[in-house]
């Protein structure tokens, strides 16, 4: 992994919630029906302006109430308070290399070893339950491949610790998966936000 630069808390925000937001996005719905009902908000989520102080202070708290970012809840349960964020590059073996986050659905899917690459292999393969393995349409996976090449895909967020550790992705599970089911078809350099702290490897 290369890092290209610093990246603010908003960014990071706003880089969540427009991923969360897009049709491949796990929480698309519940964004979607919250930013309907307010006027004008659907364009903070899909033209974030990161210099309106307003914006920021909104997209941290739909991200705080719809997926515990900042109270150590939802998909945040163990996230530290201080954290670095980068912009970073990744190859395409590293890409595919990051591991899914510690989940039910995500350890199941990869048959324990949460590893992109094993997922993959399982659903070609027709092994596992039916609720894991039938949910994946091999033409949009390829169609999500298509938007990364484009570069209109939402960025994964990935978390590390400063040792470093292992990459495991807070935001972005369901893209990984379509990139390892067409790994051939990847760019070679993909860019990510990461974060890094003490304590991320729980």
């Amino acid at each position: 992994m290369r890092f290209l630069r610093p990246a603010s808390e908003d960014e990071v925000v706003a880089a969540f919630l427009r991923a969360e937001a897009d049709e491949v996005g796990r929480y698309r719905e519940a964004i979607l029906q919250r930013l309907a009902s307010e006027q004008g908000a659907l364009d903070t989520v899909r033209r974030p302006n990161l210099s309106d102080s307003r914006q920021n202070a909104y997209r941290r708290r739909l991200l705080e109430e719809l997926c515990g970012f900042g109270r150590g809840e939802g998909v945040f349960v163990g996230f530290p308070q201080r954290v670095e964020w980068q912009r970073a590059a990744l190859s395409r073996d590293e890409l595919l290399e990051v591991r899914y986050i510690d989940d039910d659905y995500w350890v199941t899917l990869s048959g324990g070893s949460r590893q992109p690459r094993d997922a993959a292999a399982r659903i070609r393969a027709g092994i596992g339950p039916r609720w894991a393995i039938e949910v994946w349409d091999f033409s949009g996976c390829e169609a999500v491949v298509r938007r990364l090449l484009q570069g209109s895909l939402p960025e994964l967020i990935l978390a590390t610790t400063p040792q470093p550790g292992p990459l495991v992705a807070i935001e972005g599970n369901g893209r990984l998966t379509s990139f390892a089911l067409f790994p051939d078809r990847l760019p070679e350099v993909v860019e990510v936000f990461c974060a890094i702290a003490q304590g991320l490897e729980r």
